[in-house]
């Protein structure tokens, strides 16, 4: 017997991404609060459109499970 993955497990497996990039992201900025060159501002930057993506992603699902 297969089990079939439905939107409420899609939703969840993104919440799962989410938490993760948010995991990440606190922590790269606990240890790079003061961001004094180039590179740290880079990498900030690209956690925050992962973070964004991530909460994107989260919500586009998300809102398929409470649909028919």
């Amino acid at each position: 017997m297969t089990h079939k993955r439905d939107v409420k497990d899609f939703a969840i497996e993104f919440g799962e991404y989410l938490a993760k990039e948010a995991e990440s992201f606190l922590k790269f900025f606990n240890t790079s609060c003061l961001l004094k060159d180039t590179d740290s501002i880079h990498e900030l930057s690209d956690r925050f459109a992962g973070l964004q993506s991530a909460i994107y992603e989260f919500r586009k699902r998300s809102a398929r499970v409470d649909k028919p």
